[in-house]
């Protein structure tokens, strides 16, 4: 559940390179390369040379050993590990861009209730109905909803002083 893109916040990739280095393993065996790790060239290089000073082997279940021995493995693993950085970048862009775009529509952007914010859910009649934000509510699959600032006014002062609290804070 952590991404490969910093090993070092990888607690067990950070121990199986130590065992590796330790000779208590003689191959890592991968479902695939980008599993390994997603890291940037230069620190995806380094474990490869880490790996390969101990004399343990890659293994990817796709492609097979990890060859960076000689130069057409070597290339082709540094493709491979590229090409995984790269679209770990680029689906991390998407993400970000769909959930500014959902928050600028007004709708949620994730599971949680939002303090401060109701939200005005719409049946497939058009009927719209107002839920609270402290009201747990599963809103059915055809309905659409959006956020809108809360009828209460303590939380949405509240929201509003944390707001530019935060503001004035980086100014």
């Amino acid at each position: 559940g952590i991404s490969g893109k910093e090993s070092t916040k990888r607690k067990d990739f950070l121990r199986m390179m130590k065992d590796a280095e330790a000779g208590k393993i003689d191959a890592i065996l991968c479902f695939e390369g980008s599993r390994f790790s997603r890291e940037d060239k230069y620190d995806v290089f380094r474990n490869w040379e880490r790996l390969e000073k101990a004399k343990v082997q890659l293994i990817d279940c796709q492609k097979g050993r990890l060859k960076v021995d000689d130069v057409g493995g070597f290339i082709t693993a540094y493709l491979d590990a590229h090409g995984s950085r790269e679209e770990i970048v680029k689906l991390s862009a998407r993400v970000v861009s769909g959930k500014l775009a959902k928050a600028r529509r007004g709708e949620r952007t994730g599971g949680c209730r939002v303090f401060g914010y109701d939200r005005e859910l719409t049946d497939e009649q058009g009927k719209v109905t107002r839920i609270n934000f402290r009201q747990k509510f599963t809103k059915p699959k055809r309905w659409g909803s959006r956020l809108v600032p809360s009828a209460e006014l303590a939380p949405l002062e509240a929201v509003r002083y944390v707001f530019h609290a935060f503001h004035d804070a980086f100014e």
